[in-house]
């Protein structure tokens, strides 16, 4: 629905939509099922928490039937709804919803001995705090057993030294994960199913830019 304020594109090759939907997630998720897409799960509770927040979880005045119908399509398409009901507390700062939203977009998901794994590193430039409950959200929004999200940073007063932040979680099926023992050799620590570390990045023999293999996946490698 458009609002006083909203921009029209100048770019003569963009359609411009503007429909009497509650949310503009419902536009996008009708022409993905026009053409057949299908989601991930962690992409279909993203869409899903776009349209919750824009209709006030469908009890908003302007929410249309259309928008209930993408809802329900999204859950047939896998999302969470353990995931939207935390995620939709606002448990997360902006700052910390826009790394989150970084590594959703660039997490790689593997499995091992039947155990999913989900990791990405971001770079968010200065020291964040709070990036432990980006790793608890990241576990669950990727549906994996295990997440490991590095964030690269510079060290405190705008030093040149980077670092690479290490958070690990584990989920409750991967009972042979011991992320305490994994970050202990790189100077982190904590416990089997949460522990962290902070990693100069000369100590993994790699530059702020860095070439070759990524720096967590070295961590990775090191398990």
């Amino acid at each position: 629905t458009p609002v006083p304020g909203d921009i029209a594109s100048s770019n003569a090759n963009v359609e411009s939509i503007v429909e009497a939907v509650g949310s503009a997630t419902t536009l996008l998720i009708e022409r993905l099922r026009q053409r057949g897409v299908s989601l991930r799960d962690a992409e279909a509770t993203l869409f899903a928490l776009g349209i919750r927040a824009d209709t006030g979880s469908l009890t908003y005045e302007h929410t249309t039937v259309r928008d209930a119908k993408a809802l329900v399509w999204l859950m047939e398409q896998g999302a969470s709804q353990s995931a939207i009901a935390e995620f939709g507390q606002a448990r997360l700062s902006p700052h910390q919803r826009a790394v989150l939203t970084q590594a959703l977009a660039g997490a790689s998901v593997s499995a091992h001995n039947g155990i999913k794994f989900a990791t990405v590193t971001v770079d968010t430039e200065h020291f964040m705090t709070g990036m432990a409950h980006v790793a608890e959200e990241l576990l669950e929004l990727t549906a994996c057993d295990v997440a490991l999200l590095g964030v690269m940073h510079r060290g405190g007063g705008g030093g040149r030294t980077h670092y690479l932040s290490v958070i690990g979680r584990v989920g409750p099926r991967a009972v042979t994960v011991d992320l305490n023992a994994l970050l202990q050799r790189h100077g982190g620590g904590g416990h089997a199913k949460a522990a962290a570390a902070s990693i100069r990045l000369s100590e993994l023999g790699d530059g702020a830019a860095g070439g070759g293999t990524p720096p967590l996946a070295r961590v990775e490698a090191s398990a």
